[in-house]
């Protein structure tokens, strides 16, 4: 009976870790530029500045603010 527990408590240990495992990789993804919708690539502010027209400040935190930005050619936020 004992090596059946053991076996089963181990088998249960080894659940937990690749649970622990699946979680991390899912919190790292969502972390990621790709899951937060940012772009692939980064580009020059002026080809920036003729798409966006950049509004008022909407939230400011201890490295950057964020500011409202809508599109020049739909007008679509």
């Amino acid at each position: 009976m004992e090596a059946r527990q053991l076996a089963l408590a181990l088998a249960a240990e080894d659940a937990r870790r690749q649970a622990l495992q699946i979680e991390t990789a899912q919190q790292e993804s969502a972390m990621s530029g790709l899951a937060l919708g940012l772009p692939q690539r980064s580009i020059p502010y002026d080809e920036f500045d003729a798409e966006y027209e950049i509004r008022d400040a909407i939230g400011r935190g201890a490295f950057s603010v964020v500011r409202h930005a809508v599109s020049r050619k739909d007008q679509s936020e």
